[in-house]
């Protein structure tokens, strides 16, 4: 009984075109406009972005706690980005995304989510508006609560003096890396991967509804569900 619960779970998993063989996309024009078809160059180039900003926000967070005995700050991002990126983003984002639909343990993406464990069953219908909201306060925290915290770490350790100029300025520079980094994260992943992402209802999808339902038309199950959640194709 539960062998064919789990079959019929696990019914519609590689179902979607984006891991059909790639000889399917011989006469389809939508790969030169989503980014629908997984590519190991791609994903490097976004751990690259990635890297660019939590390196010297885990860095900056860690010094205050490292020098200042300020634990708590390092702590909560930590906290934090187990909890959201494994267990809630994963739920409430991801499991939406076509790339969550390859069958297997594992998450094949192009973000910097690629090679993590699914947890979640695959849901083919788009986010809902409570989905959309936590997704959107995720990533807020997740690129602005690092500037803060060092910021506000700094001014009350350099108030109380504890720290020596040139540790100030180490956590200051790291500090202004964080910020510098983080537009630049903002502004690759609007250019390069939200104008092109097959996760349609992501709130940050900037795809246009044309191709989004020229890939629908061609994956019955993810439009069947899009329409039952009261989406209109053109």
């Amino acid at each position: 009984m539960e062998s064919h619960e789990n079959k019929e779970k696990d019914s519609i998993l590689d179902s979607l075109c984006t891991w059909k063989e790639e000889k399917n996309c011989v006469e389809c024009d939508i790969p030169e406009n989503l980014l629908c078809r997984w590519d190991k160059k791609r994903v490097l180039k976004f751990y690259g972005i990635y890297m660019l900003f939590t390196v010297p926000a885990w860095y900056g967070l860690i010094l205050i706690r490292y020098w200042g005995g300020k634990g708590a700050l390092v702590l909560t991002y930590l906290a934090f980005s187990v909890v959201y990126f494994i267990f809630i983003e994963m739920l409430v984002l991801c499991s939406h995304c076509p790339y969550y639909n390859r069958k297997g343990k594992l998450l094949y993406c192009q973000s910097s989510k690629h090679g993590m464990p699914k947890i979640w069953k695959y849901k083919p219908g788009p986010l809902n508006n409570i989905e959309k909201a936590v997704t959107i306060i995720g990533m807020i925290f997740f690129l602005g609560f690092p500037t803060i915290a060092i910021s506000i770490g700094l001014g009350v350790l350099w108030s109380s003096g504890i720290l020596e100029i040139w540790q100030v300025a180490i956590i200051l520079v790291l500090d202004i890396l964080t910020v510098i980094f983080g537009f630049n994260f903002i502004f690759r992943l609007k250019k390069s991967v939200c104008s092109q992402c097959i996760n349609f209802s992501c709130p940050l999808n900037k795809v246009s509804k044309e191709i989004v339902d020229a890939y629908l038309r061609k994956n019955p199950v993810m439009k069947e569900a899009w329409e039952e959640a009261g989406y209109q194709l053109s």
